[in-house]
């Protein structure tokens, strides 16, 4: 009977024993051991994280304007700063000078041809016409009064009659010559003169367009900077490879090879996943962080955002994408076109918003919740939310500042 007492009042023991520990951690709030967070009015930030690369708004192109091809003799260093009409770079101009010699050579031999043509050889080819005219009239004139004597004194039978025909002859062959040599300066005047004038002045022209062609041309070998700005090489397909140019390389006419980025008017492309196209608007503040410089924070606003869904590089075909475009705010020298960047878009922003750790909120059938634990007990409250980011939701109903709530 003693061990059946004892063993009853271990027994008895141990279920007091228990009991004070089941109410010691159920019976009492104030004695179990919780994550707490207060309640607090701070300022609440909502922001989208996008990845994109800075860029200059505008940029010029730099680009060949000789005519075929032509080999680089000399470049400016590629990074340079550079103001506008500075030289940039140079191509081989020893034949272009050395045709530049014969095609003025040969602008000069027309233009003295031409000048000899109008004030020399046309006016004394009409004055001996007109010469050679009065001669032959005047000749006719001597021989006309001859032949009217003749005919005279053939009545008298001075002189015969075949005389007579003779000097009829005569005269008209003066008269012959008189016509021709007459058509001859009427035509030279209409047709010849003109003719020579125009092919002296083609001459003369095709000499003039050939030397300022060369001229165009000598004068393109010097590229000079049609903005200021940073000189950036642009890649090209050379001799079977993609690179920047080098000093030997050949260009063709109109081929781009350098950049001149506006330092001064940055902006930042990205792309936005459609799923967060509703959080991004026009107008917003946005925060970027260039990678290169960890430590730098610039301010911009959301310029534009694209309206036709593409698909993004490296992204899944079904996935679709909008364009963003985020207007740098602030410079810096340090920026460089083609800096990989991230940006905060600033899609609310609260300064004295209530707010309650995510941790806190449970979830059901779409409705918020929250225990709210006091000195007395843990209560379950409604709540109705606002903005929301990566830590903390906005409270607009069902909590007040100093409660405090427990973390799930």
């Amino acid at each position: 009977m003693k061990h059946k007492s004892v063993r009853i009042g271990i027994s008895a023991g141990i279920a007091a024993v228990s009991l004070l520990f089941i109410l010691g951690n159920t019976g009492d709030p104030a004695q179990t051991s919780y994550n707490l967070a207060k309640i607090e009015q701070n300022a609440l930030v909502v922001r989208s994280i996008y990845t994109g690369k800075i860029e200059a708004r505008n940029q010029v192109t730099v680009m060949s304007k000789f005519k075929g091809f032509a080999t680089v003799v000399e470049l400016t260093k590629e990074g340079s700063q550079i103001r506008t009409g500075d030289l940039v770079a140079r191509f081989d101009s020893a034949d272009l000078e050395r045709e530049l010699l014969n095609l003025e050579k040969e602008y000069a031999l027309a233009e003295s041809e031409r000048k000899s043509q109008f004030n020399a050889i046309i006016p004394l080819e009409v004055e001996e016409l007109k010469m050679d005219l009065q001669k032959i009239s005047e000749a006719a004139a001597a021989e006309k009064q001859y032949l009217k004597d003749s005919m005279a004194l053939a009545q008298e039978n001075v002189v015969s009659m075949m005389e007579v025909e003779q000097q009829k002859a005569k005269v008209a062959q003066l008269d012959a010559e008189y016509r021709a040599v007459k058509n001859r300066l009427a035509l030279t005047r209409k047709y010849l003169h003109p003719s020579m004038r125009q092919r002296a002045n083609a001459k003369l022209h095709s000499a003039k367009q050939a030397l300022e062609l060369a001229r165009t041309q000598l004068a393109n070998t010097s590229v000079y900077a049609p903005a200021g700005g940073l000189l950036v090489y642009k890649p090209l397909h050379i001799g079977g490879e993609y690179r920047t140019l080098r000093i030997g390389d050949s260009l063709h006419a109109n081929q781009p090879f350098m950049l001149i980025p506006d330092l001064e008017d940055m902006v930042l492309h990205s792309m936005i996943p459609e799923s967060e196209l509703s959080q991004v608007k026009a107008g917003q503040k946005v925060v970027i962080y260039p990678q290169a410089f960890p430590d730098m924070r610039l301010e911009g606003i959301v310029e534009q955002v694209g309206v036709i869904a593409e698909s993004a590089p490296g992204q899944p075909k079904w996935q679709n994408y909008f364009s963003l475009t985020i207007a740098i705010d602030d410079k810096d020298e340090k920026l460089r076109p083609g800096m990989s960047a991230v940006a905060h878009v600033i899609s609310a922003h609260r300064e004295d918003a209530l707010l309650i750790p995510r941790r806190a909120i449970t979830w059901a059938d779409g409705t918020a919740y929250a225990e709210v634990k006091t000195a007395l007990q843990i209560s379950s409250r409604k709540l109705s939310l606002g903005a929301v980011n990566e830590t903390h939701y906005e409270v607009l109903a069902g909590l007040s500042a100093g409660e405090t709530v427990i973390l799930k």
